[in-house]
């Protein structure tokens, strides 16, 4: 396998742009490295605390752990991301983060309790640990964080927020990101906030998307296909594939065990067009990439599979009928002031 098409090197890729040089890494932790190229979200918990320990002291960055929220977007979580991009509310956001955690990683879990109005939403491994947490614990709740205030407004911090580790010498990151209520050395790493933000809406969420998206993440959970109509699992198929470039209907009618011939006699038989479906899917996720994050047009049309921005530019134009620029423009300007 090229390694360019190992699940990991987005991971790796991510440590780069936080100041990590690769072989550096490689050469103190080739163990753990391989690992998370070949199965990121099959590292032990201590895999990854030393990886990122190692990533702190090569970067000079004593927030290392807190700043990888910088370094990766939700849209490079693939199918876990994408749900995220399609929870309506912070409450259905936090549910599907919680239910789904194990495919983007099995070593530690999520949970989400509530109480007398307050939530509690915590993270951490089912064991102890040999090496400290303290990276993979404000990664993890900074990516929480952020994710919410950028959706509710910048203003908000958790009411409060605990840490299983020890208190670094510096805590002004910590502050800036989880505000001024924070403990250390406590039984467990969490969030807590007033169960009234669960309501706040936070995406235009388009429920068949989402239907899909949990659907293939059931089946990722339980390592089944998953049972769809034959509209859902073509426009999961052409977002599986359509990273990469290969969503093309030979693609994915080999993708479902069909010839092509065979593929499009039953598109026509339920008045399907392919091309329609994979225009539908660019749409989404070329739309919400605009509204909801500030990726580089030319990483947008990367994660779409196109080699050249202008060919997405004009796939874009075709399907939405304005620029990808004017479009994310139209969409601040339509934002209400915060």
């Amino acid at each position: 396998m090229a390694t360019t098409e190992l699940p990991g090197v987005w991971l790796l890729d991510a440590f780069r742009r936080g100041g990590v040089d690769a072989r550096s890494l490689s050469a103190r932790a080739p163990e753990q490295v391989d690992r998370v190229l070949r199965d990121p979200a099959g590292l032990a918990p201590d895999d990854i605390n030393r990886i990122l320990i190692e990533c702190a002291a090569l970067s000079g960055d004593s927030s290392f752990g807190l700043h990888m929220t910088r370094f990766v977007d939700v849209s490079m979580l693939g199918t876990f991301g994408y749900l995220f991009l399609n929870a309506p509310t912070v409450g259905r956001f936090l549910e599907i983060a919680v239910r789904y955690y194990p495919i983007f990683y099995r070593g530690s879990r999520l949970v989400l309790s509530m109480d007398a109005g307050c939530v509690c939403f915590g993270y951490g491994p089912p064991r102890p640990t040999d090496l400290s947490p303290r990276h993979d614990n404000e990664w993890t709740l900074g990516f929480f964080v952020e994710f919410i205030r950028e959706r509710v407004g910048d203003d908000w911090f958790p009411n409060r927020t605990t840490f299983a580790n020890r208190a670094p010498l510096d805590k002004r990151e910590l502050r800036r990101v989880f505000g001024s209520e924070i403990l250390f050395d406590q039984p467990s790493t969490t969030i807590e906030f007033d169960s009234a933000l669960l309501d706040h809406r936070i995406h235009e969420s388009d429920p068949r998307l989402l239907e899909i998206l949990c659907g293939q993440a059931e089946a990722l959970l339980g390592g089944l296909e998953a049972p769809s109509s034959l509209e859902a699992e073509v426009r999961l198929r052409i977002l599986e594939q359509i990273e990469q470039g290969a969503a093309k209907a030979s693609v994915i009618a080999r993708r479902m065990a069909m010839t092509l011939s065979t593929f499009k006699r039953r598109l026509r038989r339920e008045n399907l067009q392919f091309r329609a479906l994979r225009d539908s899917v660019i749409r989404d996720v070329a739309t919400r990439s605009l509204r909801q994050t500030d990726m580089d047009i030319g990483d947008i049309a990367h994660k779409l599979g196109y080699s050249e921005s202008s060919a997405f530019h004009r796939s874009f134009v075709r399907i939405v009928g304005q620029t990808p620029t004017k479009y994310r423009q139209s969409m601040r300007d339509a934002r209400p002031p915060r």
